[in-house]
């Protein structure tokens, strides 16, 4: 992505991305009634979006990691929330490194600065952070940088039900 633009590649494997979500929010019985917006790729851009819709929410924000071992998980975790590496690694079960923005978009399709933790491959693990359930409503995009929606605590828990990912707690 340059200036806000994605590539022809990028474009077409975000779409992909959004159609996985908004199959699972289908499965999940979760209204997908994402806003549409300036790209957002940094929490700045991400407060005057939830300022002009009126949203109430929490950020969420999503770092995916690659173990030493090649695999890969996706810590999930709300803003102004860091990473605890040791703490990462015990649940884990190994070291691991932050995967490159390369490796984020082919084995996700998602853009570096909008990872989605929904619609992954099912071989990717969540890394689901407590402090995303003491949040009563999450923000996140559904796959395009250009996209916001809203949820409720709970709607979001039937979703990660239903993605077939592997979940570890954090």
């Amino acid at each position: 992505m340059v200036d806000g633009h994605m590539s022809a590649a990028d474009e077409s494997a975000v779409a992909g991305v959004r159609q996985r979500v908004a199959d699972l929010f289908a499965e999940a019985g979760v209204d997908f009634s994402p806003h549409e917006h300036e790209p957002v790729l940094d929490y700045e851009t991400a407060a005057a979006v939830r300022e002009r819709f009126g949203l109430t929410g929490t950020e969420t924000k999503s770092l995916f990691l690659r173990g030493k071992s090649g695999r890969y998980a996706m810590f999930v975790s709300v803003e102004g929330r860091r990473l605890d590496t040791a703490r990462a690694r015990a649940a884990l079960g190994e070291k691991f490194s932050i995967a490159s923005g390369e490796e984020l978009r082919s084995v996700t399709g998602c853009v570096p600065g909008c990872a989605v933790p929904f619609g992954l491959p099912p071989q990717v693990t969540l890394l689901l952070d407590s402090a995303v359930g003491q949040e009563r409503w999450l923000i996140f995009s559904p796959g395009p940088p250009t996209e916001t929606i809203e949820v409720e605590a709970s709607d979001w828990a039937a979703l990660v039900s239903k993605t077939g990912n592997p979940l570890v707690k954090y």
